[in-house]
């Protein structure tokens, strides 16, 4: 061989050695990092577990608050009467008074008609029972500001909205996550 072919075959020979010591470098490094990550499964797992629980204690939280309203609504409306209303009078009407009239007496055996001025004196009550009927027909137009002041309580349920959904999916992730870390942990 010559020494051209000996220089070529030595470094080939290093690179190799070389080459080698980097692959054996490389897998040691490989082991520990899997070591390491077999160490952090479990702490992982809880950590995986107690977020899912969280979340599904979120999820079935209600978020209560209260609203103040303060406001004036107004108010502008008519109101249309249209009715017959029965209206029962019941009273006695005194008459005190003397009412001059004329009456004419009649004279059998002559024939005629004596007139006579005649004063007769009224001394009386008259009954008066009535049901009168009264049509009411009538616009009332109705112009006022209602003022309102209450606190409104409010609760939401997170499972009902869009956030309880969110959430559901988000824990199911979760879940999926710490079922396949059980399995690489076998």
């Amino acid at each position: 061989m010559t020494r051209t072919g000996r220089i070529v075959s030595i470094m080939l020979f290093v690179l190799v050695l070389l080459s080698l010591s980097l692959n054996g470098f490389l897998i040691w490094q490989w082991l520990n990092f899997q070591r390491q990550v077999y160490g952090l499964l479990p702490v992982v797992q809880s950590s995986l577990s107690q977020a899912a629980v969280d979340l599904e204690s979120f999820q079935e939280s209600t978020i209560e608050f209260e609203v103040n309203i303060q406001q004036e609504i107004p108010i502008r409306t008519e109101i249309l009467l249209n009715k017959t209303i029965e209206v029962p009078i019941k009273t006695s009407i005194p008459i005190s008074q003397t009412v001059d009239t004329t009456v004419a007496v009649p004279i059998a055996q002559l024939g005629v008609s004596l007139p006579v001025e005649v004063s007769v004196p009224l001394n009386m009550e008259v009954p008066i029972d009535l049901q009168v009927p009264v049509r009411l027909e009538e616009s009332v137009p109705i112009s006022n500001s209602v003022p309102i002041r209450m606190n409104v309580p409010i609760a939401i349920k997170i499972s009902d909205t869009g956030l309880g959904t969110y959430v559901e999916r988000l824990r199911a992730t979760l879940e999926s996550i710490q079922k396949t870390l059980s399995d690489i942990e076998r």
